[in-house]
């Protein structure tokens, strides 16, 4: 059965804190413990304490119906039945008030982002966790590389990319003759921060031998250092095609463990990660398993060790599309960002897929639709690469790109 859709974009990231909260509050005033709460209604537990204390999810007053409402899902949660959640906050968002005025903002918004893109010549590219309004007006979804290579073929004088820092370094690297605009200059990757230029160069004196490959979930300055770029798809193959039996990975250490169990060549990581990522547990897994026995279980490969060991599979977050296409599963659980269930949902209506566990990335959640009207309204933050930068950082990539993406 296919998910109903919230009624308003804007309500999935703005009013549905508001329904979280009460129905977090209800169910705690029936006496389930907090970690019970945090489970059955798929958030970390931290949010679940701040709801219940008043501390975070008030965005909205809440009408008498949709109290009613809310009051009868949490009381069917604390009674552990096997519901359709999302169905049901589609119900009560119906009813928040607020709800006629955010539909009614949305089109506009709508409305003058196409006059704006017409305007600048625009296409706006967003990845794959991005929120579900800002992947629904996007001209293309994808993963970071993707989207940059398809920014460099686009016949186009600016670039909107909806995502972090770092990905939007990718298309000014390649290219150049571009606007390239980040909506939010906030929004940064925190792995990509976990490894500078000069931790680079002290590696590459440390093991002059060893070619350094890194991830493309890096900055500009680092690419610029390293020998070639990888995705999590293709690095596997680049790391076999290199002749040398050492290699120097950056800069996640969970992928670089993931990647030394499928070559016999020694490999050398640099101990960053993805905070998103690492929220994912073993016992996400085995929760899942035992509540979903016939469940699919698919999870990123910047996931911790013990977590891949126990998946079905591991895929980058296009591995994780074509997968779910040519999959026979109703039910895919993933392991990564919570923004991907939208894309899957969108891309196979007739599938059922949840997640692991409430793994949000917030800065890949601080661009909405208006921060992409701004954007292109004020030509704001623009990204560039300094030209010594970019020269050196794209013979990386396009080093990955001869040995085959």
């Amino acid at each position: 059965m296919q998910n109903k859709r919230f009624p308003c974009e804007i309500a999935v990231w703005r009013i549905l804190p508001t329904i979280r909260s009460e129905i977090a509050k209800q169910l705690a005033s029936l006496g389930l413990p907090q970690m019970v709460i945090s489970k059955r209604l798929g958030i970390t537990q931290p949010a679940v304490s701040q709801y219940v204390t008043k501390k975070r999810g008030m965005t909205f007053a809440v009408s008498d119906e949709a109290q009613t409402l809310i009051q009868s899902l949490a009381e069917d949660v604390a009674r552990g039945k096997d519901l359709n959640l999302n169905e049901r906050m589609c119900e009560i968002c119906a009813n928040v008030q607020g709800n006629d005025k955010c539909t009614f903002e949305s089109i506009s918004m709508k409305n003058r982002l196409r006059t704006l893109k017409e305007e600048n010549n625009a296409v706006i590219l967003a990845h794959n966790y991005q929120c579900a309004e800002v992947q629904d007006i996007a001209d293309y979804v994808g993963d970071s590389f993707e989207l940059s290579k398809i920014a460099s073929e686009l016949d186009c004088s600016t670039i909107v990319f909806c995502g972090v820092d770092f990905m939007a370094e990718i298309a000014a690297i390649l290219s150049p003759e571009k606007s390239i605009l980040l909506p939010v200059k906030e929004a940064i990757c925190p792995m990509s921060r976990m490894i500078g230029r000069n931790d680079v160069r002290q590696l590459k004196k440390r093991y002059p031998e060893a070619p350094v490959i890194c991830y493309v979930n890096t900055s500009a300055d680092v690419k610029a250092e390293c020998d070639v770029c990888c995705t999590s798809a293709n690095a596997i193959k680049i790391i076999n095609e290199l002749d040398a039996d050492r290699i120097v990975f950056v800069p996640d250490r969970n992928l670089g463990d993931y990647l030394a169990l499928k070559t016999d060549k020694e490999i050398i990581s640099w101990d960053g990660f993805c905070p998103t990522h690492q929220m994912i547990t073993l016992g996400d897994v085995l929760i899942k398993r035992q509540e979903q026995p016939d469940c699919e279980i698919v999870v990123h490969p910047e996931c911790r060790p013990e977590v891949i060991a126990a998946a079905d599979f591991v895929y980058g977050t296009g591995g994780m599309l074509r997968h779910a296409s040519r999959s026979t599963a109703r039910h895919i659980a993933i392991g990564t960002e919570v923004g991907m269930l939208h894309r899957l949902a969108t891309q196979e209506p007739s599938k059922e897929f949840t997640a692991l566990t409430n793994a949000i990335c917030p800065n890949m959640k601080r661009t909405h639709l208006e921060d992409v009207i701004h954007a292109l309204e004020q030509t704001k933050h623009r990204v560039t690469v300094p030209e010594d930068v970019r020269k050196d950082a794209k013979k990386a990539l396009d080093k990955m790109l001869e040995m085959g993406v």
